[in-house]
């Protein structure tokens, strides 16, 4: 007999999958009150239309009893590396968060061979994976001038200095004239509201590069750049940017997308805004036009957050609040569903607008 020789199987019979089925990495999660688990299929072979029986209990945490036990078979159709969300129970009544139960749950294969059964046993918290804000970044400690810079004195005869002033959000933390090194050094800017006097040669116009931000120790970390040029006697202001400078850069309409999840079974969405540089947007909900309207700065301020609002045309005319993330390129807003209200979106420059 030839090792490894598949039988021939009795007639009428079929070949039972055979399918490393069991949690996935992202385990256990919470949509409102329903847990869900993300169930991965490493194969060899696809399931369809497969049997699993699913035994779920809580742990209570100051006993480490098994309450609340459930049986329940599922039907699952997966393809080999990918994953089925499947809803498996419910916080029960008189869940403590301040005291959490671990949820615990066995998955038995029913109608297909599992080759790694003990895998299929999971206890743990769930998670919640409704979207939440993270705190905001904490506000970087940026030197002073005033405290370590010299200041620039005025050349004799006066009228030979070029000013520069700085009227955004962050300090300037990189000037260089004339292609030369920064005249900040580490540590250092010109603070929001606050004036910087270089000397320069008279009768000449200089070029200059600058760039707002702030300092780690000696790491400069940049936002926004200028590369523009003075004359003597010439005092030149640094504005933040607007606000559709940074939702619909070099002035183009561009596309921005984020993804929140719904219903049983859970099912994933994207909403979509398309920003254009007059201030409108076009909002859309799975690729179809839901709404259109405008879009208005609120806040620069030191938190690395640029705070704004998106008002629709409806019916019916909402408005919400939307935070640009500085640091990280991406905002977000809390116009989802309740079970998905906050959603974080990020821009596609390549992507058109549907």
């Amino acid at each position: 007999m030839e090792i490894g020789k598949e039988a021939v199987l009795p007639a009428g019979q079929a070949a039972r999958p055979q399918a490393d089925v069991g949690p996935s990495a992202v385990g256990f999660g919470v949509i409102g009150k329903d847990i869900y688990l993300f169930l991965e299929n490493l194969g060899p072979d696809p399931l369809t239309a497969n049997k699993v029986k699913l035994e779920s209990y809580w742990i209570d945490p100051n006993t480490q009893k098994h309450v609340s036990e459930q049986k329940l078979e599922r039907s699952v159709s997966i393809e080999v590396g990918d994953n089925q969300v499947l809803k498996v129970g419910t916080i029960p009544s008189g869940f403590d968060p301040k005291n959490p139960s671990k949820f615990g749950l066995k998955i038995t294969s029913l109608d297909f061979d599992d080759p790694n059964p003990q895998n299929n046993t999971l206890e743990k918290e769930p998670q919640s994976v409704s979207a939440e804000p993270p705190p905001p970044p904490t506000p970087p400690q940026i030197a002073t001038p005033q405290q370590q810079t010299k200041e620039v004195p005025k050349a004799q005869g006066g009228g030979t200095v070029a000013t520069f002033k700085n009227n955004t959000a962050h300090p300037i933390v990189y000037l260089s004239i004339d292609g030369g090194q920064s005249v900040i050094g580490a540590g250092l800017g010109i603070l929001p509201n606050k004036s910087y006097e270089v000397a320069t040669t008279p009768g000449k116009q200089h070029t200059f590069l600058a760039m707002n931000g702030f300092w780690e120790g000696n790491t400069r970390n940049d936002f926004y750049r200028w590369d523009w040029k003075i004359q003597q006697g010439e005092t030149f202001t640094f504005n933040n940017p607007s606000i559709a400078e940074l939702l619909a850069p070099s002035k183009k309409a561009t596309y921005w997308e984020g993804e929140f999840w719904t219903g049983f079974p859970v099912t994933p969405h994207t909403a979509g805004f398309c920003f254009y540089p007059n201030g409108k947007f076009t909002f859309y909900v799975d690729g179809q036009q839901d709404d259109t309207g405008d879009y208005t700065l609120t806040k620069y301020d030191d938190t690395l957050i640029v705070k704004f609002k998106a008002t629709g045309d409806g019916p019916p005319k909402e408005t919400f609040d939307g935070w640009y993330y500085e640091t990280k390129g991406f905002f977000q807003m809390k116009n989802g569903p309740a079970d998905w209200n906050l959603i974080e979106y990020y821009s596609y420059p390549n992507v058109a607008c549907p």
